[in-house]
């Protein structure tokens, strides 16, 4: 009988053991005390988004990192959280980039040739989209210019006695 008292007390030990460690582990839980870093399990972005004038760097929840960077000396590859990804875009940089960055400006849209100027080819360019005037056909002309900081695109007729060439109207 002595053995079956042993076992039955070592039996409730561990048995009491158990509930012990489901009770404190739920305690913890409920008490808000962290176990993991949950933050671990999000993206982070160093600029805070989609900040064109700041060098930054996103990085997933699987600590996939990613740095913006100057495609060019006036496009700028710019990452940011999406979900618990990475995405990232490129943007125009309307006063050129550095050091991942675009230079600081007050420009929303430029626009080379200064508006619907139908004998000028121009390039317009905003922070998403660059377009260079061109002929739709041999008598008309897509002239693209700025609106509140948006590329627009009007067809211009070219005048009588002229034809559109290399994306602008010219005398025949």
């Amino acid at each position: 009988m002595g053995k079956r008292v042993k076992k039955n007390n070592l039996f409730l030990t561990a048995l009491l053991f158990i509930f012990l460690v489901i009770l404190i582990s739920l305690i913890i839980n409920f008490t808000g005390m962290a176990i993991e870093d949950i933050s671990s399990s999000s993206c982070t972005d160093s600029d805070n988004g989609k900040n064109l004038f700041v060098k930054g760097t996103a990085k997933s929840a699987s600590k996939t990192m990613q740095t913006d960077f100057c495609v060019v000396s006036s496009k700028i590859r710019e990452y940011y959280c999406a979900g618990n990804g990475v995405g990232s875009i490129l943007y125009n940089c309307l006063d050129g980039c550095s050091n991942g960055a675009c230079n600081p400006s007050d420009k929303t849209c430029v626009d080379s040739d200064n508006g619907e100027v139908s004998n000028v080819r121009g390039k317009t360019t905003n922070l998403t989209n660059s377009k260079t005037d061109d002929c739709y056909s041999s008598t008309t002309v897509y002239e693209y210019s700025c609106s509140s900081g948006n590329v627009l695109t009007r067809k211009i007729n070219c005048n009588p006695g002229e034809i559109c060439s290399g994306g602008i109207c010219k005398r025949i």
